[in-house]
């Protein structure tokens, strides 16, 4: 069966990928979740009531009207409290679509580094290798407040002008672009790692913006707390109520409920399953085991605080923790969603890329909830939906009003 490199993720002649070039560039940004191989979103379940209090004269700004009719622009919403006072999106884009939060992440990651920070758990006037000993040099001895403050030097760039920049590099172990034929796929950590610096001090006076050392940040977050990063993304997104997130769910469990002064929620570990492998992590124990009940392979057992590169099993010197660990995997698996028959469309048709039902921007546009098939109460909306999306009025919905052009 022929098979070829997916043409959204492989480095185009000008070096950005596919979906990254400027003709496909905005879709693209709207449909992120779509193209990436991996990624993930959260909704809270306990939502902020906003009341529409419209002002007209943010409308008249000539700083607004600048920016809302730029190629730029996909959309606009002020809020005080909770009153909506404005709220404008461009043709191609609306309220209930889906857009990759991009640098959105460091403001929620340096939410978490606070909390760690309040809770002890990270001093900040420590340096990066006392929280993570196998980082590399571009930020083992980086003093911690530094790299929250993007003063640092290394050999990572992110300068975009620049093809051939760091940052597009780090886009293979993100999972938004194939790395070259005879180059590793490596995973985002093991990328962090190779960073390397012969002076960190930044001499410049300027800010040193480096993604890389956010997710150097939420890696140390991670050991220091024993939680997942989305664990602590969940916490963040529901004390905020953020109502709508791309339908795919992942595991984790929010604390939110405990910081509220409710009843506490534990956590056990991390479950990482897929038809391959199962694994547990716990502390600093990782469990591996075969997904087939009728494997011959033998379980493993990791300290991943000493052996990070998980080169030693110690299954056979911990038997009780294994079993104890094997149990967790075992009760986590009914708890999984069944993706082989998720993505169903009208009349039970699998949902796959390129079918009518996944490329029609109408049916697209009524199917509120993105479960690819359209509920009774989404009918019943379905005529005031489409009167706003008729932006001019005229009876007929047009490609720009259907988010059909593309800049």
């Amino acid at each position: 069966m022929p098979i070829y490199a997916n043409q959204d993720l492989v480095a185009q002649s000008d070096e950005m990928e596919g979906w990254n070039t400027p003709l496909n560039r905005r879709a693209s940004f709207h449909n992120l979740h779509r193209i990436i191989r991996y990624g993930f979103s959260v909704r809270a379940p306990d939502v902020l009531k906003l009341t529409s209090c419209i002002d007209a004269r943010i409308a008249e700004l000539g700083s607004v009207q600048q920016m809302c009719s730029s190629d730029f622009f996909s959309a606009m919403v002020v809020l005080r409290g909770e009153q909506l006072v404005y709220e404008q999106y461009a043709p191609d884009f609306a309220p209930h679509q889906a857009h990759t939060i991009m640098s959105i992440t460091k403001t929620m990651t340096h939410l978490i580094m606070g909390r760690c920070v309040e809770d002890g758990l990270i001093d900040l006037n420590a340096k990066v290798c006392d929280y993570l000993p196998e980082i590399g040099s571009g930020y083992a001895d980086a003093i911690i407040q530094n790299v929250l403050d993007m003063n640092i030097v290394n050999d990572y760039s992110e300068d975009y002008s620049d093809l051939h920049t760091t940052a597009l590099l780090h886009n293979a172990s993100m999972g938004w672009r194939l790395p070259a034929a005879n180059v590793r796929l490596t995973s985002n950590r093991e990328f962090l790692c190779t960073i390397g610096s012969n002076d960190l001090l930044n001499h410049s006076g300027e800010v040193n913006y480096k993604s890389a050392s956010t997710d150097v940040l939420a890696w140390i977050a991670e050991r220091v707390s024993g939680q997942a990063l989305r664990d602590h993304l969940i916490r963040i997104v529901e004390a905020a109520g953020i109502e709508r997130g791309k339908a795919k769910p992942f595991d984790g469990r929010s604390v939110w409920p405990a910081i509220q002064g409710g009843k506490a929620v534990g956590r056990d570990g991390v479950v990482i399953a897929s038809p391959q492998e199962l694994a547990v992590l716990r502390g600093r124990w990782k469990y591996i085991r075969s997904g087939r009940e009728d494997s011959q392979r033998a379980p493993r057992l990791f300290d991943v605080v000493k052996d990070p590169g998980e080169t030693t099993d110690l299954a056979g010197e911990k038997p009780d923790l294994v079993g104890e660990l094997d149990k967790a995997t075992r009760e986590f698996l009914p708890m999984m969603a069944n993706v082989a028959t998720r993505g169903r469309g009208p009349g039970g048709s699998r949902s796959r890329r390129g079918s009518p039902w996944r490329n029609d921007p109408l049916l697209i546009a009524l199917d509120e909830d993105r479960d690819s098939q359209l509920s009774a109460a989404e009918l019943g909306q379905a005529e005031a939906k489409l009167q706003a999306l008729d932006k001019n009025s005229d009876g007929k919905l047009s490609a720009d009003e259907l988010g059909l052009r593309r800049r």
